[in-house]
């Protein structure tokens, strides 16, 4: 198959074979180029997007982790101080008590002096 005659500026097609003019494939190189920079500016956008992201998500899991152990730590501080006042309430219940039961012992032994002294006069 013969070429035909047309226009340098058109493209000319023969069995799957493309030929281009070079200004048009100049033209069309440029605007390759103009489309392929773009692009990485979008990409390059995007991956700075992408690594604030897990920037921020690094730092809020680091912050999320040292909340949780503080927060394990007050918990805990909490429960030995509770454990340690019950232990006090106890002691001073069974101090109380022991004080009562020496009050008893005082006023029957004091119930039983006066007692021996009415008697005596």
């Amino acid at each position: 198959m013969r070429f035909q005659s047309l226009p340098i500026e058109r493209l000319l097609i023969t069995d799957r074979l493309c030929i281009y003019s070079t200004p048009n494939l100049t033209k069309d190189i440029k605007d390759y180029y103009q489309k392929y920079k773009i692009l990485c500016k979008e990409v390059r956008n995007m991956k700075d997007e992408l690594n604030e992201f897990t920037t921020q998500y690094n730092v809020d899991w680091i912050n999320t982790n040292s909340n949780l152990i503080n927060l394990s730590n007050v918990i805990n501080n909490i429960k030995n101080k509770n454990t340690v006042l019950l232990s006090a309430t106890r002691s001073a219940e069974d101090t109380l008590q022991e004080l009562r039961n020496k009050f008893k012992q005082t006023e029957i032994v004091g119930y039983i002096y006066l007692s021996k002294l009415i008697s005596c006069w």
